[in-house]
């Protein structure tokens, strides 16, 4: 088999750690052959400067969606390819067409556009919303020739499973979901006692993960419910939120710090307005904090409303405070959780995900 990727500077961060944590998943059990599709600096560069727009007075790039930048990633995946003989190449992104082809992705630019058309508001929150809507169209039209192409697509999500099947038109047959699996390590799960006031928010994205809902909500719960609530931020630069009582900004963290305020939490909540997967989420149960989210994409396939955590609809901050006091006295959420843990673990592990991808694509192309 060929795996087919780029890597930023730190291999193991590539993707927050799906592209590397993947590869060494599917190495374990299959002779595998790495194909490198990371540009040279100079590279890149040339690429930014030669892709500037000028869009509403301001200066642009949009790297994926313009045409150079297609074309050099189509010619670079042809030459690296030229001369392979694996009967199975799994890409992990979207370099360009090829024979035998098999792509792992999160999110696909018909589901942006999806997005766009539909749901405009929440499109606003998705980051490409700066990308001009011909630009998506061309782009989309080319991405879908290479996924009508490809032997099989494996989605992260089942909410682009059924965007690529029922809005793309995909065969059924053609697209699989195969989840992700979570990048802590399980043995770092040493639960401290709790204290049923604890809340943890992990996001670099602040905005579009509903953190400035969360702070609200906060308020509101330590007025309304509970006066020694405490709630833990991390992922998001100190320097733009402002530092309150009981609000612990934790910056930027290590896996295993990050492990550690899972141990030290009782529930997570990031009620993100768009979230093409969500690892954290499956992260926070397997360490056993129920978790609140929203009722859409694949936040409503981790989180069973009343079960092992609660979902929310919109951007009601008072329902959300009531539901934050609500999770964190409701032991039979929290044991239902701890419950379903190896369930979890084994649903939500990189070799589980890998398992699912190989026996698909053996499924299709033999071995």
């Amino acid at each position: 088999m060929t795996y087919v990727c780029e890597w930023n500077n730190n291999n193991q961060k590539t993707w927050s750690g799906t592209t590397y944590s993947l590869f060494k998943a599917i190495s374990k059990n299959n002779e595998v052959t790495e194909c490198d599709m990371t540009f040279k600096k100079w590279q890149m560069i040339l690429l930014t400067v030669c892709n500037i727009r000028i869009i509403d007075g301001k200066i642009k790039t949009n790297n994926p969606f313009r045409k150079l930048t297609i074309i050099c990633k189509q010619k670079k995946l042809n030459s690296l390819l030229r001369g392979d003989k694996s009967d199975h190449k799994l890409i992990v992104g979207d370099f360009g067409i090829c024979n035998n082809a098999y792509y792992y992705m999160d999110i696909s630019v018909d589901a942006l556009i999806y997005l766009r058309e539909n749901k405009p508001r929440l499109f606003g929150h998705v980051n490409f919303d700066n990308v001009p809507t011909k630009d998506l169209i061309k782009r989309g039209v080319i991405q879908n020739a290479m996924l009508n192409n490809a032997k099989c697509v494996f989605t992260m999500g089942k909410w682009l499973e059924e965007n690529l099947i029922n809005y793309s038109g995909l065969p059924k047959e053609k697209v699989c979901s195969v989840g992700g699996g979570i990048n802590l390590d399980i043995d770092r799960i040493h639960p401290e006692v709790k204290t049923n006031n604890k809340i943890l928010f992990v996001g670099r994205d602040f905005y579009r993960k509903g953190g400035d809902l969360v702070i609200e909500a906060f308020h509101i719960l330590k007025e309304k419910y509970l006066t020694n609530a405490e709630l833990y931020i991390a992922g998001v630069d100190p320097n733009l939120i402002n530092a309150e009582k009981n609000v612990i900004i934790l910056g930027d963290l290590s896996p295993n710090q990050l492990s550690d305020y899972f141990n030290k939490c009782d529930i997570f909540c990031m009620p993100s307005r768009f979230e093409a997967y969500g690892l954290v989420f499956i992260e926070a149960l397997v360490y056993g904090l129920p978790c609140i989210g929203r009722n859409c994409f694949e936040m409503k396939e981790f989180i069973q409303n009343g079960e092992t955590g609660y979902l929310i609809e919109d951007d009601d901050k008072e329902i959300l405070a009531s539901r934050m006091y609500e999770l964190l006295n409701n032991d039979n959420i929290k044991s239902n959780v701890i419950k379903r843990r190896e369930e979890y673990i084994n649903k939500y592990s990189w070799e589980s995900v890998s398992e699912r991808i190989t026996k698909k694509i053996f499924e299709i192309g033999g071995k």
